[in-house]
């Protein structure tokens, strides 16, 4: 009779236990294919929490394609200009994610409405990635293809432009170097065209 009770309890404990099981599996749960597999990516990749890492996946996701860029490029860009650390600084003062130059972050800010506190502004992942997918956007439109978008991000559009009228561009090594990253993530992550429910 004792056991008949004890087993009574133990199946009424589980049954309560279940449903507060079922909802907190995990912090992608609830997202669309393209946030989830881009939060999974980043986790792989980055030192830090979920919850950022889950604002991070959807910060990418909304502002590639209010840009029209593919969110697969932004990670390939970030992969080749920083190898996701959050506080690289190059030589030339290159900061973040997507290694934005404190001079032209200045700018730049004034269009997106952020508030520019000094360079470190620009190791806040979420302001980085808000900034330099902006910056790609626009160069994309003023050089009309990628190729010359991704090597005016990387020397500047101006000494692009020199580069240009002094007789072509010799050196393509880091458009190549995204593009290959690109590539890759294309067979890695779902193709943002592809309509999906969820955030």
């Amino acid at each position: 009779m004792r056991r008949r009770f004890l087993l009574g309890v133990a199946v009424f404990g589980i049954l309560i236990i279940l449903p507060s099981l079922r909802f907190s599996s995990g912090p992608e749960d609830g997202l669309s294919s393209e946030t989830r597999q881009t939060y999974l990516f980043l986790k792989q990749r980055l030192d830090l929490d979920d919850e950022m890492l889950m604002e991070l996946a959807r910060l990418i996701k909304e502002e590639s394609a209010r840009n029209h860029i593919d969110y697969r490029l932004v990670l390939a860009l970030i992969q080749v200009e920083s190898n996701f650390d959050a506080h690289a600084v190059s030589e030339m003062g290159a900061r973040g994610l997507l290694q934005i130059k404190p001079s032209l972050a200045r700018f730049l800010v004034r269009e997106l409405d952020i508030e520019w506190k000094g360079p470190h502004t620009l190791h806040d992942p979420k302001e980085n990635l808000r900034i330099g997918i902006h910056f790609l956007s626009t160069l994309k439109e003023q050089f009309g293809n990628l190729e010359k978008a991704l090597l005016a991000y990387n020397v500047g559009p101006t000494r692009l432009r020199d580069i240009v009228e002094a007789g072509g561009i010799s050196d393509r090594s880091f458009a190549r170097k995204v593009m290959r990253e690109y590539r890759k993530n294309i067979l890695l992550l779902p193709d943002p065209e592809k309509k999906d429910k969820g955030s």
